[in-house]
């Protein structure tokens, strides 16, 4: 601190020389640097600061500067530094802590009088820096954010600072998964100007987002145009994109027909990240033609097992590649009869366990047998313990894996969140509901410490949503749903798990699949008996006052899973005594207008005439009462309600009673939430979950545009006499809606449409299963 009042004082201003600010401003960002890197991606942090020596722009510096405390003097004197004015500074930073990306976004798109809030033009670099780097908190804020730096890309033309806040869109999208703007970014970053170094953080940022068709067309663009700018590409590129978690088998084969092209020499290293790629994705042909060169790496290995990568080019390894890409070695090549190898590493072998795991040709008992071979010289790890578990529950040898898991057990080998997940997830196929719950119960129980709820394995693992997620899929796919329903229920108190958007999404499939049950004899008898029983109750969604004891609830699931032989469970389509879409859809409504309140405040953009596609059919006259008189206003229940009261929503019947602080709702979220709301005869209320949508930044995949319209058709359209002489009728209404918010391009063709009514009447036959 001393030292930067010194450089101040001195007044050795950022925007002097850049010999001088890379020097003084150095040491007067030195702690902030330091700080910073504990705090963020370090990708991020590593940009800032190539920029900043490359180009002597302060602006990035002085981003990070923003988040560290000072004194207000030594801000001042770092605002002058920057080059800024301190007026137009306090004026935005007062917007920046005040409000956040969605809600700055929403008034520079409404103002039109510049003297309330700037025009996108006239926002500065630094606050979009600002808010892409600290400011993003989830989904809908990051796409809001990113709105933001396109436009502000296209209105200023700036050709010096756009590269670095497109990549930093990139990292903010890639944090929550949200795909929908990248092309425009891909699109902006290639047209604009760039220094060769951001081709890299560029591809790196791009490299966060899971594997997809869509993703490896980006990064091939990329590739391909850093090849073209720069001639040839470095081979950490190549390593740094198959180590990623975009890394797929169409990506690994462009980067192999890429290293063809330029006659790039393959390494080992590149030899052992390729076969990894492909042994992951189950892409055993592929895989086949690196298996020489990874038994020669294992034969290098050091007596711990670790591999040392040779630093030159592998002449011999590049050679036997491209002699493979003609014909790769078959499996049968690797028999009894090949002579003994040196044991291989613990990557190589878990790279090999996870080659043999990933073919179909290899039984469960082969591969536990292949396992158990090799443990003496080197001791199975939580990893190579993981993909066995993996492999067999994939086979459906559910019975084997239940035995290796108590077998390692017994052992006392270490546990890890994704082998226990194999097990549960066995035993619950394999019908053993209450040993899975009895293993959660042993290794995961929700310990309380002082008051504060854990979820803990033994060996310091947290259990986490997207276990629970995988649990309760696996759950209603052996017949148990009511069991799903009862763990979302008491996630919280019995394994210290608050839902977030996974448990949601799966929430909403499973509600949607068990609507097939209230036709079954069942499920008319176990609702016939629910409306007797709730009957003398006023709210039958609000929650008891009395907080259940987990004790009492592990003895309910207990009993509701100890049946005897001949006393089979039959699944009839409720969670508890109401409906499960009742309250799945509630639970929804609940996590979204409790997080956003403002949406209480949108109105839908059509309204139904009927209430559902049934309703035509017995109320004939219904249409034409409805044309003269106009459609009654829909989503009443959602006007002027205190969301933050529980007697308000006891009055809405949300269920449960609490806060789902980890929901904000995704595409996938309102995709199933409206293909529940088709299902269960509730498509008068698509209109407005699309206007949320629309408020929340959220725009839907294009299958999901397809569905809303096919399930509103339902109950907006009228007879063809009736939409001739009667108007622009509710459907119409919707569909130019949908036009002017999505754009023509993201609206579903003539093939999109049909393929997905062949979807919903798959759905409604009950032949749509939910996905494992």
């Amino acid at each position: 601190m001393l030292r930067a009042r010194h450089l101040l004082r001195n007044g050795q201003s950022v925007a002097r020389s850049l010999s001088t600010k890379t020097t003084a401003n150095t040491r007067l960002l030195r702690p902030v640097w330091s700080r910073y890197e504990k705090q963020t991606n370090h990708h991020i942090l590593e940009l800032y600061k190539t920029t900043w020596k490359e180009t002597g722009d302060p602006t990035w510096p002085f981003v990070i500067a923003m988040k560290t405390p000072r004194s207000t003097k030594l801000t001042n004197a770092m605002v002058r530094d920057a080059g800024l004015k301190l007026a137009p500074y306090i004026r935005w930073r007062k917007f920046l802590d005040s409000a956040g990306p969605v809600e700055i976004a929403s008034r520079i798109n409404e103002t039109s009088d510049p003297t309330t809030f700037p025009s996108i033009v006239k926002v500065p670099t630094w606050a979009l820096g600002y808010l892409l780097t600290f400011s993003v908190t989830n989904p809908s804020e990051a796409q809001a954010a990113v709105e933001l730096v396109i436009s502000h890309t296209l209105s200023c033309h700036s050709h010096t600072k756009s590269p670095v806040l497109l990549i930093l869109s990139v990292h903010a999208l890639a944090d929550y998964k949200v795909i929908d703007p990248l092309h425009k970014i891909v699109e902006l970053f290639l047209d604009r100007r760039r220094l060769p170094s951001q081709y890299r953080p560029f591809m790196q940022a791009l490299s966060r987002f899971p594997p997809s068709l869509e993703n490896n067309a980006v990064i091939s663009t990329i590739v391909e145009k850093m090849h073209k700018d720069e001639g040839k590409i470095p081979e950490d590129v190549y390593v740094s994109l198959l180590q990623s978690n975009s890394s797929s088998v169409p990506l690994a084969q462009r980067l192999e027909r890429l290293l063809l092209v330029t006659n790039t020499q393959i390494t080992p290293r590149l030899d052992h990240l390729f076969f990894r790629v492909y042994t992951r994705h189950g892409a055993t042909t592929l895989a086949a033609k690196y298996l020489p060169s990874v038994f020669q790496l294992a034969s290098l290995s050091g007596p711990d097992g670790a591999v040392s990568f040779p630093s030159g080019p592998a002449t011999s390894s590049g050679s036997q590649f491209k002699a493979n890409l003609a014909g790769p070695p078959q499996l049968g090549s690797l028999s009894k009869d090949r002579p003994s190898l040196v044991p291989p590493g613990t990557k190589s072998w878990t790279s090999l366990l996870g080659f043999f795991s990933s073919s179909r040709s290899i039984s469960a008992d082969q591969l536990v047998e292949l396992f158990n071979r090799v443990r003496k010289s080197h001791p199975p790890t939580t990893i190579s313990f993981t993909v066995l578990m993996r492999a067999l529950v994939s086979r459906k040898a559910y019975q084997r894996a239940i035995e290796t898991w108590h077998e390692m057990l017994g052992e006392g080998h270490p546990i890890d969140i994704q082998s226990l997940s194999a097990v549960v997830e066995a035993c619950t196929l394999a019908k053993k509901h209450w040993e899975a719950f009895y293993i959660l119960e042993v290794v995961a129980k929700n310990k309380s410490d002082g008051g504060t709820a854990r979820s803990t394995l033994e060996r310091g693992v947290r259990l986490n949503p997207s276990f629970l997620a995988t649990f309760m899929k696996s759950l209603a796919l052996s017949g148990r749903p009511d069991i799903a329903f009862m763990v979302w229920d008491h996630a919280e108190l019995l394994y210290g798990v608050t839902p977030d958007n996974s448990m949601l999404s799966v929430l909403l499939e499973i509600s949607r699949e068990v609507l097939k049950y209230e036709t079954t004899f069942a499920g008319f008898w176990a609702s016939l008996r629910a409306k007797r029983s709730s009957s003398h109750t006023d709210n039958p969604f609000s929650s008891s006052s009395n907080i259940p004891d987990r004790d009492e609830v592990v003895e309910g699931l207990r009993l509701r899973l100890e049946h005897g032989p001949r006393k089979k469970h039959k699944s009839t389509g409720l969670w508890g005594d109401v409906p499960a879409w009742q309250k799945a859809t509630k639970v929804c409504y609940h996590a979204v207008l409790g997080n956003n309140p403002r949406l209480l405040r949108i109105s839908p953009p059509a309204t139904a005439i009927r209430s559902s596609a049934d309703d035509i059919h017995r109320h004939p006259w219904a249409e034409l009462i409805r044309s003269v008189g106009g459609p009654s206003p829909a989503n009443e229940g959602f006007q002027d309600v205190d969301v933050d009261s529980p007697a308000s929503l006891a009055r809405l019947g949300l269920y449960p009673l609490q806060a789902y602080p980890k929901i904000h709702p995704t595409k996938t979220t309102f995709h199933n939430l409206i293909s529940l709301l088709g299902m269960s005869g509730q498509a008068s209320q698509i209109p407005m979950v699309l206007a949320w949508m629309k408020e929340l930044g959220i725009i839907p995949f294009e299958r999901t545009t397809a569905m809303a319209l096919i399930y509103w058709a339902e109950v907006s359209l009228r007879a063809p006499l009736f939409e001739q002489f009667g108007g622009e009728g509710e459907y119409s209404k919707l569909l130019k809606w949908l036009e002017a918010w999505v754009g023509e391009g993201r609206m579903p063709g003539q093939a999109r449409m049909t393929r997905m009514s062949k979807v919903i009447a798959k759905a409604r036959e009950g032949r749509d299963k939910i996905r494992s």
